[in-house]
């Protein structure tokens, strides 16, 4: 039974955008109205990710390959382009040149000895429509001025890398950004100031992920934080303490609901934090160095989404950071003793998912809280539980 034939278009499309994007594009090959159908549906479409790999590639690149995409009627709307060069990149301009319009979603990593003019160039290509740019681990030949574009339709732009944080001069003109993803370190202090130039002209920035492990001294700057037009609501950081994106952070301190930090160093922070009565997700990352004994945390009962990693640290003080925060939903957390389990079980009333982490080394046997053990407690709870 052909259910594309039978079934109204908007019931067949729902049915095939369950399918990866392998399992539909062999579906293509069912039959000529199977391929027509999905090749004219734009909601099939923009589940399909089309992918030029020089490396992985089962089928080059040939001058009889380029025309059949560039005559093929179907709209690829996500491109993926890794481990290509220079000629490879050229020859993917050529065959996308036509169709510039098509592309929403662009991610190029892993890229050989590319000069910055060829992807100044290549980036242009997509300059009007293009929402979402994934940029990260690259080789660049050639570091010159570069005439960028605005990008007036890129909303997501992560720059992952050492290398692709210091082409950032390609979406200097990016002003309609909502969310910025800065992973690495960079020792080119143009290309932080153009970091600053991103935050200071994106007025609508909500996601900001500054894991930056050098140049973060320059967000420090009070005079630059105060042009900052922006009020986010998730904010990511690899390192962020008193002496860490501090200032920038507080500046941001009210409008934050998702934070999520690679470890917590001082137990201000973690005081400040608490203080925070919009927040509602929250990753406190590394928590083993901190002594909360007699210490008191503000009661927050925003939070609904609780997340550390409590390794060798005190039972006191994981007890503190839960029952500051008693309306949690949802937890997770690096294992955990069975006195902390009957604790979490009887005080946190309103908890209904929790996922313990357990590292693929651990010894089972050494483990502190054995599972069988666990799950009897939780079992007489409503709290459903994972392990990973």
């Amino acid at each position: 039974m052909d259910f594309i034939k039978i079934l109204p278009v908007e019931l067949s499309e729902f049915i095939l955008q369950h399918l990866t994007t392998r399992e539909l594009l062999n579906v293509t090959l069912v039959s000529k109205s199977w391929n027509k159908f999905i090749s004219e549906s734009s909601n099939l479409m923009k589940n399909i990710k089309f992918v030029f790999d020089l490396i992985n590639d089962k089928f080059p690149l040939t001058s009889e390959r380029k025309i059949f995409l560039i005559e093929s009627p179907r709209i690829y709307q996500h491109l993926e382009i890794s481990r290509v060069d220079t000629k490879y990149l050229k020859d993917i301009y050529d065959i996308y040149k036509l169709k510039r319009n098509q592309v929403k979603s662009l991610k190029l990593h892993h890229l050989n000895f590319i000069s910055t003019k060829d992807l100044a160039d290549f980036f242009g290509l997509f300059n009007l429509t293009v929402e979402k740019i994934i940029f990260g681990f690259i080789n660049v030949k050639i570091i010159h001025e570069l005439d960028c574009d605005e990008f007036k339709n890129l909303k997501s732009l992560y720059l992952i890398s050492n290398e692709s944080i210091n082409c950032s001069s390609i979406f200097e003109k990016c002003k309609n950004l909502i969310e910025l993803y800065i992973v690495g370190r960079s020792k080119e202090i143009k290309s932080i100031k153009i970091i600053v130039t991103l935050l200071q002209q994106n007025e609508k920035l909500k996601v900001l992920d500054l894991s930056l492990e050098t140049g973060y001294q320059i967000l420090e700057n009070k005079e630059i934080i105060s042009k900052i037009p922006f009020k986010l609501h998730t904010f990511r950081a690899k390192i962020w303490s008193k002496t860490y994106f501090r200032n920038f952070f507080l500046s941001q301190i009210n409008s934050i609901q998702t934070l999520k930090l690679h470890r917590i160093d001082y137990l201000e922070d973690l005081q400040t934090i608490f203080t925070m009565q919009n927040l509602k997700s929250v990753d406190l990352g590394l928590v083993q160095e901190l002594d909360l004994t007699n210490i008191n945390l503000t009661l927050n009962t925003s939070i609904e989404h609780l997340e550390f990693f409590d390794m060798n640290c005190k039972i006191e003080t994981i007890r503190l950071i839960i029952t500051s925060a008693p309306n949690t939903k949802d937890m997770k957390i690096f294992c955990m003793t069975r006195e902390i389990m009957q604790f979490v079980s009887l005080k946190m009333k309103s908890l209904k998912s929790l996922t313990m982490f357990i590292p693929m080394s651990y010894n089972m046997n050494d483990f502190p809280a054995p599972i069988d053990s666990v799950k009897s407690i939780l079992k007489s709870t409503k709290i459903k539980y994972i392990f990973i």
